[in-house]
């Protein structure tokens, strides 16, 4: 795919974030415990071994909603922090022991709500944080924002839809919360974006204009229509794309069209074949690429609201990419001059 260096613009789709499927759960409140299983490795006798063993002891995983000051307006976000890497290690005559190793650096993953939708809804939505307690989940609040589909007069708030658009502040948003995050323990090299309809788009904006600061993205219910068209060049990145044939607002034709796109982009070949592992019923599927940037479907015959049967898929996804060899070109800008924190009610 080395010779393919494809256009990649996004002029995306900025639409209404559908919440029938957010009163499904009426608490905010995660789970403050989680538990680690532990490796199943062979070692020789009298050696540390790695053995079935208790869980990791409870940690506190309370969400906190933090503000951050980019473009001289007051940003904010609900983080949900990684809980410590487990390590089990027994002796050959003591039993097992599990302590929590704070400084491996966790996993971050960005999740952004959908047109006039909001942090906390997505996050109901999505209920992904169990499926993945070693990584930090971040759920960013949008501001208003014209709509391209409804809302043009933009009194609900969504992403910027182009390059440009708003002045690039949800760009500069997003810089800023990175860098701040990767200065507390975050892992540069796993760093992860998902995002349902608006929120999916602004994902495909980030592969287009933030790529070198992403291992993956997993957009739902979004379209990215100019793959191939306009003249900036995108990287190669292993994509998942969520989507309904059914969906109203982002047309299955539009959703086609951006999956074929990044397929060329990335070099896919071949037929897909079952993700993960054929235990999703024929509705993931996996087409490889030679450079290591696969594209992964999960489609459904739904409408547009968010299917949260992908969830553990995405995880499972995101847990399969690393960026390697696509380092950043220095520092991030972070537009910012404070970082504030308080706990989210």
């Amino acid at each position: 795919m080395n010779q393919f260096r494809f256009a990649i613009a996004v002029a995306l789709i900025a639409l209404a974030s559908l919440g029938g499927r957010c009163a499904q759960r009426e608490s905010d409140q995660p789970t403050t415990t989680s538990t680690v299983k532990a490796r199943d490795d062979t070692a020789s006798a009298g050696a540390p071994t790695v053995a079935s063993a208790p869980t990791t002891p409870p940690q506190d995983r309370s969400p906190t909603t933090r503000t951050w000051t980019v473009d001289g307006l007051e940003r904010a976000a609900i983080v949900v922090p990684a809980v410590s890497v487990a390590t089990t290690v027994a002796a050959a005559d003591s039993a097992p022991t599990v302590t929590a190793d704070a400084s491996t650096p966790h996993p971050i993953v960005f999740v952004f709500h959908g047109h006039g939708g909001n942090a906390r809804q997505v996050r109901r939505s999505y209920d992904i944080e169990e499926h993945w307690p070693e990584a930090m989940f971040v759920y960013p609040q949008g501001l208003r924002t014209p709509g391209r589909l409804t809302d043009p007069e933009g009194q609900r708030s969504g992403w910027q839809s182009t390059p440009g658009h708003m002045d690039d502040r949800d760009l500069h948003f997003y810089d800023a919360m990175l860098e701040s995050l990767l200065g507390e323990g975050g892992d540069r090299a796993r760093v992860y974006s998902t995002g349902h309809s608006n929120g999916g788009g602004f994902s495909y904006l980030l592969w287009s204009q933030r790529g070198h600061t992403l291992a993956a993205i997993a957009p739902s219910s979004a379209a990215a229509v100019r793959l191939g068209r306009d003249d900036n060049l995108g990287d190669p990145m292993p994509m998942m794309h969520i989507g309904a044939t059914n969906d109203p607002l982002v047309k299955w034709e539009w959703q086609a069209a951006t999956i074929d796109g990044a397929k060329v982009l990335n070099g896919c070949t071949g037929e897909g074949v079952p993700f993960p592992n054929g235990t999703t019923g024929g509705r993931g599927l996996i087409y490889r690429s030679e450079t290591d940037t696969p594209v992964v479907t999960y489609i459904s015959d739904g409408n547009h609201s968010f299917d949260r049967s992908s969830s553990p898929v995405i995880v499972e996804f995101f847990k399969k990419c690393r960026r390697a060899g696509r380092e950043a070109p220095g520092s991030l800008d972070p537009h910012t001059s404070s970082v504030n924190s308080r706990s989210v009610p």
